[in-house]
């Protein structure tokens, strides 16, 4: 299914068919799967395309969301007039957790793996699994055409060679890696299973072949929306676009460091990659300004990107350890560690006491790999037990 409202940005339906169409290729001509496309882009389309299965994948391309208002994960549907409607998690499991054939759901939507910091179920992924769906794999953000297709070829490939879905998961990946140089795409799908062994499907092989079948081939135009219909005040929050483009070694220094602002996750995220290889004296600047990162991912890559520089940067992360930022001071208390400088023991003290958990547990991790945390005195401790008992035992022995 693709659903591509009109006041969201829009999707390239076509070469999103085309891309998975091109992923499963091979699988078609030998008859291992059969591909069919939902029409329409309402939850009464995909009611009615429901019954008419059985089925036993169901494949979402769409923009996804995350309501932080009721803690929930979100797909967007369209209404009749083609403007967005969010389906929550909780209601698309109700469409769906009835449909026993049903094994797996493919969510490829950003932010399908997004949870609230007070529920870590609450993401549209991990709500499906508990309303009943085996497994579901969802995407944390968005993802290039090219990962895109060699992680849906090498994922339904190896479903087909009878491999457990965790495992195929797992060779998607490594197709994602070998493949996308360059870049971390290869950690953002997400897998929620409830199966015990991963094993979803018995395939018979056949050599007949199935082509993908289309029984509703056109859509319905949308009507466009009234620019007074769009309502500003969304509570909703969308999912921006794939890049066109990523960062690539050819790129300059301040090119690269531009990117590290851009509004795509995976841009940030490859173009401080690409930092990391470049002088210090350019970058390190605007890589301790990508830890106040929101995205994770974008903020671990710098923490690393850092301290690969070695003990060129330690002195500047040791003044990133008093930073007003509390980012900063998480990042830099956990590079530290990293470069292990024992001129940082006095600012990793102070953070370790510092009012936000990450920074915390970042600096005292530090201290622990400096030799200065609770591991070392529970050794000491243990050590020096044994000789306070030693005199007595000799003297009891001597006594006998």
């Amino acid at each position: 299914m693709i659903a591509s409202p009109v006041d969201l940005p829009p999707l390239n339906v076509m070469r999103e068919k085309q891309r998975i169409n091109e992923a499963v290729r091979d699988l078609l001509e030998k008859g291992l799967i059969e591909l069919v496309w939902m029409e329409g882009q309402t939850w009464r389309d995909l009611q009615k395309a429901m019954r008419q299965g059985p089925w036993h994948v169901f494949h979402f391309i769409g923009h996804g969301g995350f309501n932080r208002i009721t803690d929930e994960g979100l797909i967007a549907l369209a209404e009749e007039n083609g403007k967005s409607n969010f389906m929550s998690a909780t209601k698309l499991g109700r469409l769906l957790a009835d449909e026993y054939p049903l094994r797996l759901v493919i969510l490829n939507s950003c932010e399908g793996a997004k949870c609230s910091q007070n529920d870590t179920l609450s993401s549209t992924a991990a709500t499906l699994v508990r309303r009943g769906i085996s497994c579901v794999l969802a995407m944390q953000y968005a993802i290039s055409d090219k990962a895109a297709i060699e992680f849906a070829r090498t994922f339904y490939e190896a479903l087909t060679d009878l491999l457990p879905i965790d495992a195929a998961v797992a060779e998607a990946r490594k197709a994602i890696d070998q493949s996308a140089s360059f870049t971390m795409e290869w950690g953002i799908p997400v897998l929620y299973m409830r199966s015990t062994d991963g094993i979803l499907f018995e395939i018979a092989k056949t050599q007949k072949p199935v082509h993908a079948r289309t029984p509703f081939e056109t859509q319905k135009p949308p009507l466009a929306p009234r620019q007074s219909e769009v309502d500003e005040k969304n509570q909703f929050e969308p999912a921006s676009l794939t890049p066109a483009m990523l960062p690539d070694p050819s790129w300059s220094t301040e090119k690269l460091i531009a990117a590290t602002k851009d509004i795509h996750m995976l841009v940030r995220s490859n173009a401080i990659i690409l930092l990391s290889r470049r002088e210090p004296s350019e970058t390190l600047e605007a890589l301790i300004e990508a830890l106040k990162d929101e995205e994770y991912l974008v903020k671990s890559n710098a923490m690393v990107a850092i301290a690969s520089y070695g003990m060129l940067v330690s002195e500047r992360m040791i003044q990133a350890l008093s930073d007003t930022d509390r980012d900063v001071r998480a990042g830099a208390a956990w590079v530290m560690g990293e470069l292990k400088d024992y001129r940082a023991l006095e600012g990793l003290e102070k953070v370790a006491k510092d009012d936000f958990p990450l920074a915390r547990i970042q600096a005292k991790a530090s201290l622990v790999a400096l030799g200065r945390g609770p591991k070392r005195e529970a050794k000491v401790e243990a050590t020096e037990a044994p000789k306070e008992e030693a005199p007595e035992a000799a003297k009891e022995e001597k006594a006998e």
